[in-house]
Formats: structure tokens, C-alpha cells, sequence
């Protein structure tokens, strides 16, 4: 049984998305839109500054074209940066939702107690983490229809 509050709405993902239309009303679809639009536009602009420059390949290429050797450097720290958070958040959010899904869990570990959203965010990396040693994009891209298929079923 769910606790008050913890319905499908709260969920991350593809199912969150009707929920978050459905409070924000026309504005937010309004706004999801016109982000939509700035993100292509950005992403013309990038396709654009690359085609200019042959050997502009990456993100800190970019940064360095615009801004030299402290643009490259600012660009590559921004990046690891955020790489570091999305995963960091992810792994929240999967212990958050996996503790409202298994009410009351807990885990000994060698007379450790866990607690149920750190014990799912350990599970989640120890899940996860193999994935990071693919060195074959085609081994990665069973890995990713994997999780379309459970998405597809899930919906």
C-alpha cells in the first residue's frame, strides 16, 4: 500500500509528464513548447559553430574556440559537473521511489543497519555501476533497449 502523497504522479519519467501538464496547465504547456524551441535553436547554433571549424569536435573545443585555454577549461569542469550531479540525483530519486514502493525495508550489512533509501541507493550503484566497464557501444546499446522495452511495458 502507498502512503498519502506517493501516487503515480510523483513518479520520474515518462509517467510524470501528464501529472506535471495537468497542475501547470496552458502556461507550462506553453513554456515546455518554448523550451523545446530554444533547445533546437541551441542545438542549430552548435551544429552551425562546428560545421565552421573542422577541428571543433567537442564541448570544451567550443568553449576554447570562443574563450581560449580558460573557456576549454571552465567548459570541461561545467560538464564533468554536471555529468556528477544527473548521476548523483538519479541514484536519489531511484532510493527515494524504490523506499516508497517497499515500505519499512531495511538491510543489515556485517551488523551495519541501512535504511531502506540508502540501502536502494547502494543496490542502484552496485546495479549500475557494471554497466560503466562496457567498452562496446553495441554492448551499452543492449543495456539502453533494455531499459526502452521496460518503459514500453511499464506503459
Amino acid at each position: 500500500m502507498l502512503r498519502k502523497g506517493a501516487g503515480a504522479g510523483r513518479s520520474v519519467g515518462i509517467l510524470s509528464i501528464p501529472f506535471a501538464l495537468s497542475q501547470g496547465g496552458w502556461l507550462n504547456l506553453c513554456l515546455l513548447i518554448m523550451v523545446s524551441v530554444l533547445c533546437c535553436y541551441t542545438g542549430l547554433l552548435l551544429q552551425r559553430c562546428m560545421a565552421s571549424n573542422p577541428s571543433v569536435k567537442t564541448y570544451p573545443d567550443i568553449g576554447e574556440l570562443a574563450f581560449g585555454q580558460t573557456g576549454r577549461a571552465l567548459e570541461c569542469v561545467f560538464l564533468y559537473l554536471e555529468l556528477y550531479l544527473v548521476a548523483v540525483g538519479f541514484l536519489i530519486l531511484e532510493g527515494d521511489k524504490l523506499e516508497k514502493l517497499f515500505l519499512k525495508a531495511a538491510f543489515n550489512l556485517h551488523g551495519l543497519r541501512i535504511n531502506g533509501k540508502q540501502g536502494f541507493i547502494l543496490i542502484s550503484v552496485l546495479v549500475i555501476w557494471p554497466t560503466t566497464w562496457l567498452r562496446s557501444m553495441g554492448a551499452l546499446a543492449y543495456v539502453s533497449a533494455s531499459g526502452c522495452l521496460a518503459s514500453l511495458i511499464l506503459v
